[in-house]
């Protein structure tokens, strides 16, 4: 977890270093996990695998750069409406 020796080491140091890894484990992971529904992907062969977590770690920034009020349900709507999407990253003209 660290390259600290325990001299450098103190219960202070070493709780902001665990927190602050799962704070990442947290804001990354469990969105894959809960709103992308990763874990109950059939999603088996080739690079099928690689190139799914490759959108789900470029859309959940994207998202939260868009700042979209619900994660969920902006990934649910924009499963089913691609021009919301291309309208929020203006690729779809409004009108």
């Amino acid at each position: 977890m660290t390259r600290l020796s325990r001299d450098q080491l103190d219960v202070d140091t070493l709780l902001t270093l665990w927190r602050g890894r799962w704070d990442i484990e947290n804001r990354l992971f469990w969105v894959r996990d809960v709103d992308f529904k990763e874990d109950l992907s059939r999603i088996r062969s080739g690079t099928a695998c690689t190139t799914m977590s490759v959108f789900r770690n470029t859309g959940i920034p994207l998202l939260r750069a868009l700042k979209v009020p619900e994660l969920t349900a902006a990934i649910r709507e924009h499963a089913v409406k691609l021009n919301v999407l291309g309208q929020r990253l203006n690729f779809v003209n409004n009108a």
